[in-house]
């Protein structure tokens, strides 16, 4: 299979991954290509975790200098060192939307799968 067609196939198999698939694997991409800052957290289970060691002061600044963040949203990221909160987590939406076709490239271009069994199949001809 030529890499065009693995890339729509691997592309087609992410944009029908479920919300949770598909935060991992993108938050696998942002690890494993060091893109620091852009990992998502969910605010409900990682929010307090994430702070936990840094000065109250600090906190509060990073929540009152946001534009987009409250603590109903349920994900959150820092964009080049700024909270911003998430309503939605999908292809189609920010981040993911700016880093999907980078993504699929590099699953394609270093044969990795990052353990996800269907890009697995995919990128071994098995799909």
């Amino acid at each position: 299979m030529d890499k065009t067609a693995l890339k729509q196939k691997v592309a087609q198999a992410i944009k029908e991954m479920n919300k949770d698939e598909l935060l991992g694997l993108y938050d696998d991409f942002v690890n494993e290509t060091s893109y620091g800052d852009g990992y998502i957290y969910e605010t409900a289970i990682e929010f307090n975790s994430h702070f936990q060691n840094c000065n109250p002061i600090y906190i509060a600044q990073q929540v009152e200098g946001s534009l987009t963040f409250n603590t109903s949203m349920p994900y959150f990221w820092f964009n080049d060192g700024d909270l911003e909160g998430l309503e939605k987590i999908g292809v189609n939406e920010y981040p993911i939307s700016e880093r999907f076709k980078e993504m699929v490239d590099y699953i394609v271009e270093y044969e990795n799968s990052f353990d996800y069994r269907i890009l697995e199949n995919i990128l071994n001809g098995d799909y």
